[in-house]
């Protein structure tokens, strides 16, 4: 999980519930060995420190402790949802170990090595890139990501509640608007100053300014100010199934690399 997936899930909208849903594992000197977040009703992520990645006792733990928690609700869940990486073998044969078996549904990670300063993508006559700093545009703002992605959680409030959040850099909040000022495409942008490494979560484009390379040029100008802030790799996701997604990305220079798919496990 990289630290904007982090803090997106964090504070995407305001049912986030970190108390009840997160749960953290610490050795005797309270050292974070891992965490395990449960998506109600039945889906748990599990993060953990790569020296114990993979060796079984933490992945048991979460797993037992995200049955427990699927069974809280009025009407319990009869099967919990969690995902790999098939390229992983390693982390497959973990999982399938605890029962979990392989489904269909299935996310793809691509990446873009950044090893220069990454060229301009052609933006149509009529638009301009700006981050978004005016909060007079906060509300239109949220309002595109909401039509883009309908039916969406995400909130105003939730939305000026994580430009506050450490990790949130407000020019990497880019938007592509037109010359009536409507807001056409967007993405967000993350840095992992750690690791070099840049994520772009949400990335989306409003359904009437389609085809006409908005998207692709917004994610130019993320990939730039990435570099410049010193990413050096870039990633972003898709599910498996949306095409279109896969090809932009494909074609703003980035290559796929994994293919995380949902594990089922019964238990009901």
């Amino acid at each position: 999980m990289h630290v904007g997936d982090l803090i997106w899930r964090l504070f995407m909208h305001n049912f986030a519930h970190p108390t009840e849903n997160v749960r953290l594992w610490l050795d005797d000197r309270d050292h974070l060995l891992g965490f395990a977040w449960f998506y109600p009703p039945n889906a748990v992520e599990m993060v953990i420190t790569p020296s114990l990645r993979n060796t079984g006792p933490l992945e048991a733990a979460m797993t037992a402790w995200a049955v427990e928690r699927s069974q809280t609700a009025e009407q319990p869940a009869t099967y919990l949802i969690t995902d790999a990486k098939v390229e992983d073998e390693n982390r497959v044969a973990c999982i399938t170990g605890l029962g979990f078996q392989q489904q269909t549904n299935h996310f793809v990670e691509l990446v873009r090595e950044l090893t220069e300063m990454p060229s301009a993508f052609p933006l149509a006559s009529g638009y301009h890139i700006h981050a978004v700093t005016n909060p007079d545009q906060f509300e239109a703002r949220v309002n595109l990501h909401r039509s883009v992605w309908h039916p969406s959680r995400v909130t105003l409030d939730a939305y000026q509640r994580m430009r506050g959040i450490p990790g949130y850099d407000p020019e990497l909040d880019l938007v592509v608007e037109a010359a009536d000022g409507t807001l056409a495409a967007y993405c967000i942008c993350w840095l992992d100053q750690a690791n070099r490494l840049g994520l772009f979560e949400p990335v989306g484009t409003e359904q009437a300014f389609r085809q006409q390379g908005l998207g692709k040029a917004v994610i130019g100008e993320g990939l730039r100010r990435l570099y410049v802030r010193g990413a050096r790799t870039a990633l972003v996701g898709s599910y498996g199934t949306n095409q279109a997604a896969v090809r932009l990305y494909e074609s703003a220079g980035f290559q796929v690399r994994n293919h995380s798919y949902d594990f089922r496990k019964e238990i009901g």
